[in-house]
């Protein structure tokens, strides 16, 4: 990681705390933050948001590997039994773990004498997070059986899955004269309207339709993403990029598009810095109660918490608020990408994690 940061200072000729600088021909009123910037911003933002002290917000932040490890050992190791974890920021900050039985005497090799030994609160639950993982799968396979729109996530907290409906009463009629019923777990929740793609066509910062996510190449051609629903016809400063790949079929929604016309660099805008990407952090590394922070062209920067990681079985849900014009935008935390906006589900949000990068549209990240 020290080699891609000396690289990647010594490759951007521009000095830390200018107040303006040119990128791709286009002025910036924006600081660029190097790693030690993007953390204290991040801190800060972290103290101000929780009402602790920048120490506090340092420590516990620092924190965020080892409960990312935690998460991910329980859930190969002890998957008949866990049903998930979540940060509690307030009134103290803990880890809560839930196991459908013998959750202290489960979770305690993974805990002693580590970091987080005296940070875990257990708690129980009915069921676990890999039955409700299947729940929802299934849930879904009914629902487009039936021809039901809907949206769906794990609720971790509550243990059970989400299942949002226009109208509860015609979903069960139409299960019911089929024969058929949701697995056990599931909770149907009627709302006023489901996901709604926040594309904008109209001209903004960013690019003409949406918001730029990460900077991408695939070996040859360098370029940026988007979420897929923006359309094929995108331009950036009036100038049009070359459409490269992509897909708006329910549940992915990425693109990318490559350029010649500008500089491509591994830099995110926050709303207020620019700030560079040298990691990303894939969905089953991430968690509830995570902190992530987003850029949009209409809403600009804010951050929050991620409320799920299985909306849609395979897109992160968070609290923060998206509107029309941010989709693609891009999810973050310090200087590591985690995903770009798809939706937004009320007032919440909805990403498509990172490994949809690689996966969907086979770019990788740039990281230098």
């Amino acid at each position: 990681m020290m080699l891609i940061v000396a690289i990647a200072l010594a490759w951007i000729a521009i000095p830390e705390g200018a107040d303006a600088y040119e990128l791709g021909g286009i002025q910036h009123d924006a600081k660029i933050l190097t790693t030690e910037g993007t953390e204290s911003a991040d801190i800060q933002w972290y103290a101000d948001h929780y009402g602790v002290t920048v120490e506090e917000a340092a420590r516990r932040l620092e924190l965020a590997p080892e409960i990312s490890r935690l998460q991910s050992k329980l859930r190969s190791n002890e998957s008949e039994s866990f049903a998930g974890l979540w940060i509690q920021h307030t009134p103290e900050y803990k880890v809560v773990a839930r196991f459908t039985a013998n959750g202290d005497q489960t979770i305690r090799p993974y805990i002693q004498s580590g970091p987080l030994s005296e940070m875990v609160l257990v708690r129980t639950a009915v069921l676990s997070e890999a039955t409700l993982i299947e729940a929802q799968r299934n849930a879904v396979k009914l629902a487009d059986k039936v021809g039901v729109d809907k949206d769906s996530s794990v609720d971790i907290r509550n243990n059970r899955v989400e299942f949002n409906v226009l109208d509860k009463s015609d979903v069960h009629s139409k299960l019911d004269s089929r024969g058929l019923s949701l697995p056990t777990g599931v909770s149907v929740i009627q709302v006023e309207s489901l996901s709604n793609p926040t594309a904008d066509i109209f001209g903004g910062k960013a690019l003409s339709a949406c918001t730029s996510g990460f900077s991408v190449t695939d070996g040859t051609n360098e370029g940026v993403t988007t979420a897929g629903h923006c359309g094929r016809s995108i331009s950036y400063d009036g100038t049009p990029l070359t459409w490269k790949s992509g897909t708006h079929q329910p549940p992915y929604d990425i693109q990318w598009f490559s350029t010649t016309s500008f500089t491509v660099r591994n830099l995110v805008y926050d709303g207020t810095n620019n700030r560079y990407i040298y990691d990303q952090e894939l969905r089953a590394d991430q968690y509830v109660g995570q902190n992530v922070c987003m850029y949009g062209k209409t809403s600009g920067g804010d951050c929050g918490e991620i409320l799920s990681t299985t909306f849609d079985q395979v897109n992160v849900k968070t609290d923060i608020s998206v509107a029309g014009g941010d989709s693609g935008g891009p999810f973050f935390w310090n200087n590591t990408a985690f995903g770009t906006t798809i939706s937004s589900v009320g007032s919440n949000s909805v990403y498509g994690p990172v490994d949809h990068i690689n996966g969907i549209i086979d770019v990788d990240l740039m990281f230098n």
